[in-house]
């Protein structure tokens, strides 16, 4: 969107100044006041804006089990524009076992649908977290999903006393 005013406002010989935009993906209006004079006309064009629903999943499996349902979140745009090419920038592991989490986009134009996967694998009883962020170029933001994985431990059986001895008369 932003090339198209860009090519169209320079066949009118109308020069584009380029303001910042703040966290929140508000224009930033002081910088807009100073590139503006009386002679200067202000387009606003938001940005796309990622936003996710829900921004955290909770699975449980026992070890040495069957992995967990997957679970969707899902991916709007509450900016501008149209929201393209969508990825998923990294999977972050807090300390201790890495590659345990799949995340599949079901598009890379929002709206779109992340599916997240824990796979038990080796996994040792403990809980496990990560965190899934999104990205998508020209986007005013990048966002993320916080992931738990509570893995239990498979029940014991125990034996009492481990032999028994039998005598006939």
């Amino acid at each position: 969107y932003l090339e198209t005013l860009q090519t169209y406002t320079r066949n009118l010989g109308i020069d584009i100044v380029m303001v910042g935009w703040d966290k929140d993906g508000r224009i930033d209006l002081a910088a807009l006041r100073k590139a503006c004079d009386s002679g200067t006309m202000a387009v606003a064009v938001q940005p796309p804006r990622i936003s996710l629903s829900p921004g955290t999943a909770a699975f449980a499996a026992t070890s040495g089990g069957s992995d967990p349902a997957s679970q969707a979140v899902a991916i709007t745009n509450t900016g501008g524009g149209t929201l393209t090419g969508l990825n998923v920038s990294s999977i972050g592991y807090s300390s201790g076992a890495t590659g345990w989490m799949t995340a599949t986009l079901s598009s890379t134009t929002g709206p779109a649908t992340l599916t997240l996967q824990p796979v038990v694998g080796n996994l040792l009883g403990g809980t496990y977290r990560a965190t899934v962020r999104l990205a998508a170029p020209g986007a005013a933001n990048t966002d993320s999903v916080r992931v738990t994985f509570t893995v239990t431990s498979p029940p014991r059986i125990a034996i009492s006393p481990t032999s028994v001895s039998f005598s006939a008369n």
